[in-house]
């Protein structure tokens, strides 16, 4: 009896150390695994990180180097807007359906673009026209408008352009019903912003004894011209190279006038943000 309990006691004592040193082991590799997982995720940490530093450096690299061709192309100024006009009035027609009038408003707008260096333009176009700030009332279009019939409404359905092609000529013509411009700039540009339709079917008081039709109507009307506010945008590109965008709030009033008073003319200096660049 006493042998048995022996043996057992002899295996037991050998089993014990058997199964603390498997233990062992399975902690050391636990350990091992660990730390091979941490150096390997340390690996792919630096490796990003070098990858993307490196990415950024590049980036920088090519910033910087766009920076300096843009300055070096733009070192001289070659075209610039410096002044426009703007005149803001309004006028109606009668509605087709009833004997009412329907109103609308409109801005036109003159500039010239300076050929400081005398170059010869092959092309202009207007492009990304843009109503940025939209009126309360009404709707609002931009398009060219034939510089001979400035300060006048003339086209109560003109629809709005998204780009304006100008023919480039070096032949003297009186003919400006399309977009039209001399080689060396000498042009005016001229276009219009229309807001149509701001108040339909007008109908005259019968104490009036007379009607303008100039922006005296907005009286007659009772127009806030608070919503009438505007403000519009476009990119001018010479010889698909030169470009400059322009930004215009549109004027109902300003310290001189007033719309409702019949019109507003303003010249506005634009103080070197006319400037063109060659991108």
């Amino acid at each position: 009896m006493r042998s048995r309990v022996n043996k057992r006691t002899h295996k037991e004592k050998k089993i014990i150390p058997d199964i603390a040193n498997k233990i062992t082991n399975i902690e050391i590799n636990y350990v091992f695994l660990l730390r091979l997982a941490i150096t390997i995720l340390l690996y792919v940490i630096l490796f990003f990180g070098i990858t993307n530093f490196s990415q950024r450096a590049i980036a920088i690299s090519k910033f910087e180097s766009n920076i300096e061709s843009f300055a070096q192309k733009n070192s001289d100024t070659l075209f610039e807007v410096t002044e426009m006009t703007l005149y803001s009035s309004a006028s109606a027609r009668k509605n087709s359906q009833t004997v009412g009038m329907d109103i609308s408003t409109f801005t036109d707008i003159s500039f010239n673009i300076s050929n400081l260096k005398n170059m010869k333009v092959n092309s202009l176009k207007i492009s990304n026209i843009s109503i940025d700030t939209v009126p309360e009332i009404g709707t609002a279009v931009l398009n060219y408008k034939n510089p001979f019939d400035f300060g006048k409404l003339t086209n109560f359905d003109l629809e709005s352009a998204q780009n304006i092609e100008y023919n480039v000529t070096d032949e003297e013509t009186g003919n400006f019903e399309k977009p039209t411009m001399y080689n060396n700039l000498s042009t005016p540009i001229t276009l219009t912003y229309l807001n149509k339709d701001i108040y339909r079917n007008f109908q005259v008081r019968l104490n009036e004894t007379s009607i303008y039709y100039n922006g005296r109507l907005l009286n007659s009307a009772n127009i806030d011209i608070t919503k009438l506010k505007a403000t519009i945008s476009f990119n001018i590109t010479i010889n698909d190279k030169y470009t400059c965008r322009l930004y215009i709030d549109i004027p109902y009033k300003t310290d001189k006038n007033i719309i409702t008073d019949g019109y507003v003319k303003q010249n506005l200096q634009l103080n070197g943000t006319g400037k063109f660049y060659q991108v």
